[in-house]
């Protein structure tokens, strides 16, 4: 049942840190209020991240995946309205 699907990319290259900074402090806001599943962590030459978050009738809504490496850090969500 995806209806929506987001890439957003942060480069290094380009100068982005701060704005990739501020974003990951929201984000772990959310997950940290218990809103996302972590489903994988894998913590190595760089991080990989998929995460899940369910609706009120307890069937998964939303997949939200991480990766970062020293290069840059992408961060795909895809769920339903």
């Amino acid at each position: 049942d995806i209806e929506n699907f987001y890439i957003l990319e942060f480069e290094f290259s380009k100068g982005e840190q701060k704005s990739l900074e501020a974003f990951k402090s929201k984000l772990d806001k959310l997950i940290q209020k218990n809103a996302f599943d972590v489903l994988i962590d894998i913590d190595g030459d760089g991080l990989v991240q998929i995460l899940s978050r369910k609706d009120s009738k307890g069937k998964t809504s939303d997949y939200l995946i991480i990766t970062e490496d020293e290069d840059d850090a992408v961060f795909i969500w895809a769920g339903s309205k």
